[in-house]
């Protein structure tokens, strides 16, 4: 039976404009509780909040009709319904639009499925629970600093029941990007450990150990991170010059690094862009074609079906948006709500953590 509700005080507004629904008092808490219900932007300012001593918690009247709410439901207003509509994942009916329930799920690894040296409080349940219901799933990562056999072998270490073929890497895309482009010498910017999964080509140069007789055709960039040296940033950049093409593995700005926030590659792949003039080819997340294989891979061809689900604000959530996926955020990782709030970027759905899945 449809509710018309009138000045709903929720239980937290964030500062894109979202009110954030709480299941009432005595019910269990839903895979998907703390989801976000749209709000059009004219209903609200924070800037003029703030200017009239308004509080959070003190929301405007909305005109809302809401049928069944349950949590995990977006409900939507009349007047914002035509434009949500349209986006991907949504299902809209009866003058009110809800967040469809995905098919499929893509799980980021570090600050998602685990964070320092343990998994995340409850996530290796949440992953044995999708497996029992046959909810099929890919663990996406853009980390290069490990190989995919042992990112398996830390994953098992951490409780996790997984098999290699469920991880899907930023460094196998990245060589599947240099043999479908033809190109026959790379010169790789990764730590050693990455360079197994790269056995089908031609390394030279930078981390390879081996010396480069000519110059490479492309460039792989990862994280690197503190064995960045400027002799190996000039060699890439020289290597840009006399014609490789750049292809990053990763473009994320930062990560979780013990308690602090550290430079993922994303500063040296635009720093090597802007020197070379040159633009990266993105192999990993946030690339549309990395999402795309990691969803074939699972036999799937309609992104809309599918959620990613990670702490990374750029490449997980707007990322997979922008390729079709729904974007879901967790607040574990490196999610920082400064970052959030100041990003733009609104996410399908916050969750505490990836523990609420299943």
């Amino acid at each position: 039976m449809p509710v018309e509700a009138q000045g709903i005080e929720a239980a937290a507004v964030d500062p894109r404009r979202q009110v954030v629904a709480h299941s009432q008092p005595g019910r269990s808490a839903l895979p998907g509780h703390g989801e976000h219900v749209g709000i059009d932007p004219t209903f609200r300012n924070p800037a003029a909040d703030r200017d009239s001593g308004r509080t959070d918690r003190e929301v405007p009247q909305l005109r809302i009709v809401a049928e069944g709410f349950s949590d995990g439901e977006r409900v939507g207003s009349e007047e914002n319904s035509q434009d949500v509509r349209k986006q991907q994942g949504y299902r809209y009916h009866g003058k009110k639009y809800t967040l469809m329930e995905p098919r499929a799920y893509l799980l980021d690894l570090d600050g998602t499925l685990y964070s320092g040296d343990g998994a995340i409080p409850g996530a290796p349940e949440a992953l044995a629970r999708l497996r029992k219901q046959e909810i099929p799933h890919r663990l996406v990562t853009n980390t290069t600093s490990r190989s995919r056999a042992m990112l398996v072998q830390r994953l098992r270490d951490y409780g996790f029941d997984v098999s290699p073929e469920e991880v899907f890497t930023a460094t196998l895309a990245g060589t599947d990007v240099v043999k479908d482009a033809g190109y026959r010498r790379v010169a790789p910017f990764v730590p050693e450990p990455a360079l197994s999964d790269m056995q089908d080509l031609e390394l030279c140069g930078g981390t390879s150990g081996r010396v480069a007789s000519r110059t490479p055709e492309a460039v792989l960039v990862g994280d690197l991170g503190e064995h960045w040296t400027y002799a190996l940033l000039q060699e890439a950049f020289d290597y840009l010059m006399s014609g490789a093409v750049l292809i990053a593995l990763s473009r994320d700005r930062y990560w979780l690094n013990g308690g602090r926030l550290a430079l993922d590659a994303g500063p040296f792949v635009a720093g090597l862009e802007f020197a070379a003039g040159k633009s990266a080819v993105v192999a990993g997340k946030p690339s549309p074609a990395f999402y795309a294989a990691a969803l074939r891979s699972l036999g799937l061809d309609a992104p809309a079906s599918a959620a990613m689900v990670g702490d990374d604000l750029w490449s997980d959530v707007e990322g997979a948006q922008r390729a079709g996926l729904q974007g879901w955020l967790v607040r574990t990782g490196k999610y920082r709500e400064s970052a959030l709030r100041e990003s733009g970027i609104k996410p399908d759905r916050i969750l505490d953590s990836v523990a609420a899945l299943g």
